[in-house]
């Protein structure tokens, strides 16, 4: 079920190339800096990428130039990944949150006792794992992070 879900992913943003040129952009940025910060640029956006980044920042936006900040990239996908697990359970594919992806992508942030609590709430299987490595290790963990593996995961796919 894992690969097929993972077939899925990989299939949608291969066919959304606007997704390709924005972790291609954030991936320049964390080698540069050695962690996701600051802005991203993304020039001469097309009709259909700003259709398919919309959906991300959860806005029209229109062709041309877009920047945005990685700081507005992490609060849209926290808020969004809680309206998405709320509206529709059962219906969630987790993509590289594995005990060995949080590990690769750990950070040195601390996890604040709030952040902490909120992982209690976790009733998924396969994320109440990953939310006991969470509360043992305190540790933020980031996506970004991971973004060579998830291209690679996105060209896997025939």
């Amino acid at each position: 079920m894992e690969e097929k879900n993972l077939e899925e992913c990989a299939l949608y943003f291969r066919n959304h190339k606007a997704y390709i040129r924005m972790f291609m952009e954030m991936k320049k940025k964390y080698i540069k800096y050695g962690k996701l910060s600051g802005k991203i640029f993304l020039n001469h956006l097309s009709e259909a990428e700003c259709i398919a980044l919309g959906k991300v920042f959860g806005r029209s936006l229109l062709p041309g130039d877009f920047v945005f900040s990685i700081a507005s990239y992490r609060r849209h996908w926290r808020r969004r990944n809680i309206v998405v697990s709320k509206r529709r359970p059962g219906q969630i594919f987790p993509w590289r949150i594995t005990a060995e992806d949080y590990y690769r992508s750990i950070s040195n942030e601390m996890l604040t006792e709030k952040r902490l609590t909120r992982l209690d709430k976790i009733t998924n299987v396969q994320l109440r794992e990953l939310a006991k490595l969470l509360k043992a290790a305190k540790k933020a963990g980031y996506q970004e992070h991971l973004i060579d593996l998830m291209v690679e995961d996105i060209k896997a796919i025939k």
